[in-house]
């Protein structure tokens, strides 16, 4: 495989609350590859998108990124400011839940796509419109040219998710972090930005983030996925492998209670208690109050493995991978 593009090296990201100094983020360690489509999944307060606004320098006050590296393509974004500045919003770029909060209401989106290609390639006048036609036709906007002094409210959900898209794609990045980008929409224009993900990702040979909980979405999209709980990775390994043999029990029992299409039960089943308080982590593994596995093992951190198949697990009780013919297409 070739030289990763982002590297995530044992991140912890804290908040300052009034109970204290809360870390979201414990010892999170990621590679993303050139071309490939990573999927990180897990409850809301997992850490996940904590996890990509750290990579993209968007941790404000009260949180801030306490220990760990961020590498793009082998040089910190931690260690010069005014590199990382550069390269954000050039060759990382993120696209968020809500495009209406994202956009400002006061503009025309020609003007905010506009910024982007002033600030990142040094475009202006008529090569820029050319250039944010180009986009919007890229994306699927009919009727681009007229609709380029309109403001983000004259269009629908699904077109301000698809700008917000074609403004992340103007400076030419390598990676796109889409944080639930089919969150806010209805299920057939959700259908419409998972093609058009699809589409962009093979055409410009881009490598994906996909922040969700959505796991149809990731099973349709990612290459590899990374399985977040209470602040930590607990589970990556390659979409199939994740799919047909969750090693994990909390990947087990997200898998469990995803429904599907074909004879269904009754009740779906369901991951028993709450997510812990980060405020107050059991001792020991996080999932261990929860998990139907656990003994008396568990009240201690068990160790990152990494056997032979390729994939990694934080757990001490791992369900072995059972022997089975991977099919020929990469996704499920």
């Amino acid at each position: 495989m070739s030289a990763p593009l982002l590297e995530i090296d044992d991140l912890v990201v804290s908040f300052t609350t009034r109970r204290g100094r809360i870390q979201a983020v414990r010892g999170v360690t990621l590679q993303v590859h050139p071309g490939e489509t990573l999927g990180v999944v897990g409850e809301s307060g997992s850490g996940k998108s904590v996890t990509m606004q750290a990579v993209m320098g968007v941790v404000d006050s009260p949180g801030a990124v306490e220990s760990g590296d961020i590498r793009w393509r082998g040089k910190s974004l931690l260690a010069s400011a005014v590199e990382a500045e550069d390269l954000r919003g050039r060759d990382i770029v993120m696209v968020f839940q809500d495009a209406m909060t994202s956009l400002d209401p006061l503009f025309p989106i020609g003007t905010q796509i506009g910024e982007v290609l002033a600030r990142h390639r040094g475009l202006k006048g008529p090569a820029a419109r050319a250039r944010i036609l180009e986009l919007l036709e890229l994306v699927g906007i009919p009727n681009a040219a007229a609709r380029l002094n309109y403001l983000p409210h004259q269009f629908s959900g699904g077109m301000r998710q698809r700008i917000m898209i074609a403004m992340a794609l103007a400076a030419d990045p390598s990676l796109l972090v889409a944080d639930e980008p089919t969150t806010a929409l209805d299920v057939t224009i959700q259908a419409q930005i998972v093609d058009l993900l699809i589409e962009l990702r093979d055409r410009l040979g881009l490598a994906i983030v996909l922040v969700t909980h959505d796991l149809g979405l990731v099973a349709e999209l990612c290459d590899r996925v990374a399985v977040m709980y209470a602040g930590r990775i607990v589970e990556v390994a390659d979409v199939w492998s994740l799919f047909a043999a969750p090693a994990h029990p909390y990947t087990a029992g997200l898998l469990r209670a995803t429904p599907a299409i074909g004879d269904l039960p009754e009740r779906l089943d369901t991951i028993e208690g709450s997510p812990p308080d980060p405020s107050d982590l059991p001792a020991g593994c996080a999932f261990r109050l929860r998990c139907p596995r656990a003994d008396a093992t568990c009240v201690v951190e068990p160790p990152m493995s990494h056997p032979d198949t390729g994939r990694s697990v934080l757990c001490w009780h791992p369900e072995p991978p059972p022997v089975t013919t991977r099919p020929e297409t990469a996704h499920v």
